[in-house]
């Protein structure tokens, strides 16, 4: 069956920004290893569905076809639809309100082992939010003070939905180790914001460097961990601690111990 040049057009778009993603999420080029590169965007297939991968395929295909060896096409014609996610998108309801610590460990251990452009501030970032229950969002512009506390702007200062403007959270409780990746993390992080990148630029592409990784781990899931996993499940340390409601609300930045007590 002949292809329309509008189609084969379709194909060389869609075969692009898989290459691209490629570069951004793996640092790699293709046109250093065709091979490898089909090898790692055939290993997202956890995270499609078969319709889309028959057309990320096809457009792989024709793509390598013009431009790459024929052991990349060879290789793509036998991945089959057998891996493809089954279940429903990684949307909120896919996402778990537990972090627990064996997959924390998986996951940590899984970024130290690659280079992509992501994987070192995910890795901390992980650390840090699994230590302090902070909204994703609310890095930002969190800083450490003078006194080695970490001072955060709420999320949810807005109609009386967070507990004042801001909140400190004292850090000498931590474990020395981890108050070490939290200083770093705050560090690449202002490294990023201040050559340039907008904040929210650097919060999605790692939060979908996070949702790539978790998929390939763990495929046959029906939850799995989020960058607010951490918070989530941070809260429901403080509770099985046995805390006082009111002051796990301080420390969550919610305004009422109510908020606390139902979520």
């Amino acid at each position: 069956m002949s292809r329309t040049s509008k189609t084969e057009e379709v194909y060389t778009s869609r075969a692009l920004r898989l290459m691209e993603r490629l570069e951004r999420e793996e640092g790699l080029l293709w046109q250093d290893d065709p091979v490898r590169s089909c090898k790692i965007i055939a290993s997202w297939r956890a995270e499609w569905g078969k319709s889309t991968w028959r057309q990320y395929k096809a457009s792989l295909v024709f793509f390598m076809e013009q431009f790459g060896p024929k052991a990349a096409v060879d290789f793509l014609q036998r991945c089959d639809t057998g891996v493809c996610r089954k279940a429903a998108r990684y949307t909120s309801a896919r996402k778990a309100k537990q972090f627990r610590a064996e997959d924390l460990a998986t996951l940590l251990h899984t970024l130290s082992d690659r280079d992509a452009r992501w994987d070192r501030l995910l890795g901390l970032w992980l650390v840090a939010a699994r230590a302090t229950g902070l909204r994703p969002g609310e890095w930002e512009h969190a800083y450490i003070d003078d006194e080695g506390n970490l001072v955060v702007r709420n999320a949810k200062h807005t109609n009386q939905r967070g507990n004042g403007e801001t909140r400190t959270l004292g850090l000498h409780a931590l474990p020395e180790s981890t108050k070490k990746g939290l200083v770093s993390f705050l560090d690449l992080l202002k490294q990023e914001m201040d050559d340039g990148l907008p904040f929210e630029n650097i919060y999605t592409s790692c939060r979908h460097r996070l949702k790539n990784i978790v998929l390939q781990l763990w495929p046959g899931r029906t939850k799995l961990p989020s960058l607010y996993s951490c918070r989530h499940h941070l809260c429901a340390d403080l509770k099985g601690a046995r805390l006082p409601l009111v002051e796990i609300a301080a420390v969550m930045g919610h305004a009422t111990d109510q908020t606390a007590s139902e979520h």
